[in-house]
């Protein structure tokens, strides 16, 4: 996963990671758990004891290597005891293992590595590989130490350890360190003691509460009249606990948590290093194949990408490239100087083949190509459980609409903040949405629908029904080739020209096999308008709508530190349910805020896009119209034709429909 940390820099960054894992397992303990440093100055040794619920407590010693947490601490046992997984003083568990089978990462605090370890020991069911076999196997722990007592009876509690007395009669002093030795913890204790004294003497919900100025001279300014971005610095500074007890002492703290998801943005922090913003560079990994840009947006620092050398996710994704994120108005001005070089160096990884001005509209299409992957998966997944009767939860597609959407608007506000740094990437998006409303709509001269659709974000160009009309009509055009060959949906019959007014097999072929590409484009209108919306607000002279300013939604946004409205994610996920259950035009046409056509209309529609793909060089006649009938009527034998057109065998040679490709006999449309 990582290289060694050599450096001193490097060095004071893991220390300070590592005190701040034992600080948080101190001065929070969980039932069951007891960590005792052995050396408070070096920590490089700790004490750890286990007590499982209903059993003996267990000795274990954690040694904190100088790369910790880039590798896993030593964690060996000396007490004995009878487990499976236990060879003398040798533990064997995935969670501290970084290998194929392992599962350790950075992320993992120490507080959790030893959550696991305590569930390790008092679960009764222990998962074992089966390096020999097809499958893992489940121990019964219970009835296994229960054949294991017969041949050795240990004691669990036969260990003496002279370091923190466990086994000894002597007092026992739990190992602290001195980590919260600074400035903001010593706002925290006098911002806890002021807002227990509001809660207890003075908490109304008008927000009458008064707060003293830090001059010289008593000054008192109600809190309703401070502005909300002072009152979230003022957040920042406040663990859960004081928030809660904020919370209670006045509704403008409460409206400020749920407004501004404040608990949601505590988790804004290095998944290695576990600084925030404030004190670190944070961004995410990404990973570059070809014209794919992914990440799966676990946030990461500068400092753990360029010094500890991190290049893996907490998933296990690798990633080549770090992609700086505008999570507040001040750490944008620390990161947007090294936005530049990110963009062109996942450009020049991809090949050239996006450009770097293109790289974050890529990278945007991405997220909703993933989405609607997943979405796919889980309707997949979801309608097997079905058929075995298996109740499935709805948790998991609505986590992957939170990613989703978390992930999109973070990318959204980096395009948004580097666009009014880098005034030319506003007026290029702008130029795109104009060019395509007057009829420049080619793949030469708009490659990608997917970008139009995130260019008009920001633009000052609302989405007509015009504009939805001229967006699905190039969508179906450009799927006429996927649809024909047999790269794609093999569908040669629908290059035969029908003259019935309405042919229901064409309606309904046309729309399966272009189903994915129309289920995209229905994903990334829902996070148009999911953005658009964003961008709406109330006008305070009017009272009616305005639309923001470029810079007024940007700071919207690092108001809210990137994140998308509350609550926007469960809707989200209501509304992919929608889409996987679209099954025809009138539905799709309908997703899209559309009215539906007669049915002869659209009919007509349909055959209108395959003389236009031909026209634009998108695809080519591969059969004549005699062949395609013949292969039309294998499918649709009432199908109506020119009078006096025969039908004649294709044969077995398979047609192609891509241009400038050999093969296939050429014919023209009706």
């Amino acid at each position: 996963m990582t290289n060694r940390a050599t450096t001193t820099g490097t060095a004071a960054l893991l220390h300070q990671r590592l005190r701040q894992d034992i600080k948080e397992i101190v001065s929070k303990p969980y039932p069951g758990i007891d960590l005792r440093i052995q050396d408070s100055s070096a920590l490089t040794t700790a004490c750890l004891i286990l007590t499982p619920e209903g059993e003996d407590a267990l000795h274990l010693t954690i040694e904190f290597g100088s790369d910790y947490p880039l590798k896993p601490p030593n964690v060996t046992i000396q007490s004995r005891t009878l487990h499976p997984n236990v060879f003398q003083d040798y533990i064997c568990i995935n969670i501290l293992k970084t290998d194929v089978d392992g599962l350790y990462t950075p992320a993992y605090t120490l507080k959790g590595i030893c959550i696991q370890l305590l569930s390790f020991f008092a679960s009764d069911t222990i998962e074992q590989i089966d390096y020999g076999g097809p499958q893992d196997l489940v121990v019964d722990r219970r009835q296994w130490q229960d054949e294991e007592a017969k041949y050795r009876s240990p004691k669990s509690c036969d260990y003496h350890c002279m370091e923190c007395g466990f086994g000894t009669e002597r007092a026992l002093q739990t190992g602290k360190i001195d980590a919260t030795d600074d400035a903001p913890a010593r706002w925290r204790e006098g911002l806890r003691a002021h807002v227990e004294q509001i809660a207890h003497h003075s908490a109304t919900s008008s927000g009458e509460l008064l707060v003293q100025s830090s001059n010289n001279q008593t000054q008192w300014r109600k809190l309703k009249d401070l502005p909300n971005d002072l009152l979230l610095d003022i957040c920042d500074f406040l663990d859960e606990e004081d928030l809660f007890i904020a919370a209670r002492a006045w509704n403008g703290f409460s409206n400020l948590i749920r407004d501004y998801d404040i608990i949601r943005n505590r988790e804004l922090h290095c998944f290695t290093l576990r600084g925030g913003l404030h004190h670190l560079d944070l961004g995410v990994g990404v990973h570059v194949k070809y014209k794919a840009i992914q990440s799966e947006f676990d946030l990461l620092s500068r400092q753990a990408f360029d010094e500890c050398r991190v290049r893996t996710s907490v998933q296990g994704l690798p990633f080549e490239h770090w992609l700086p994120l505008p999570l507040s108005a001040k750490h944008w001005h620390k990161v947007k100087g090294q936005v530049t070089k990110s963009l062109t160096d996942i450009s020049r990884q991809s090949g050239g083949q996006i450009n770097p001005d293109n790289v974050l509209y890529s990278f945007m299409n991405e997220v909703v190509v993933r989405l609607s992957g997943e979405a796919q998966k889980y309707d997949g997944e979801e309608e097997r459980d079905r058929m075995n009767g298996i109740v499935r939860p709805k948790s998991s597609l609505k986590h992957a609409s939170e990613k989703a959407m978390e992930s999109y608007f973070h990318l959204f506000h980096l395009l948004l903040c580097v666009s009014i740094e880098r005034p030319n990437v506003a007026r290029d998006a702008q130029s795109m949405v104009e060019n395509f409303i007057a009829y420049r709509r080619t793949k030469a001269d708009c490659p990608n629908l997917g970008y139009l659709l995130i260019a008009i974000l920001i633009s000052d160009i609302e989405v007509t029904e015009d504009f939805s009309k001229a967006i699905i009509r190039e969508a179906v055009t450009r799927n006429v080739v996927w649809m024909l060959d047999g790269r794609g949906s093999n569908l040669p019959d629908l290059s035969f020209m029908e003259t019935s007014d309405i042919s229901e097999y064409r309606l309904q072929k046309t729309f399966e096999a272009g189903l994915t590409s129309y289920r995209l484009l229905m994903f990334l209108n829902l996070m148009r308008k999911v953005v658009r919306s964003v961008r709406t607000t109330k006008d305070p002279n009017t009272g009616g709508s305005k639309t923001m300013s470029l810079i007024e939604l940007r700071d919207h946004l690092f108001a809210s530190r990137g994140a998308p409205p509350y609550g926007t994610a469960t809707k989200l996920a209501a509304e992919v349910r929608k889409i996987q259950q679209v099954s025809s035009f009138p539905q799709f046409l309908a997703n899209m805020g559309l009215a539906s056509p007669p049915a002869s209309v659209f009919t007509q529609f349909l055959r209108d896009t395959v003389h236009d793909s031909m026209k634009h060089g998108y695809s080519r006649w591969g059969i004549s119209q005699e062949v395609a009938l013949w292969a039309r009527l294998q499918n649709d034998p009432n199908v109506e034709r020119p009078e006096g057109l025969a039908p004649q065998f294709m044969g077995g040679r398979l047609p192609t429909f891509f241009p400038n490709q050999p093969g296939g006999r050429r014919g023209r449309g009706r």
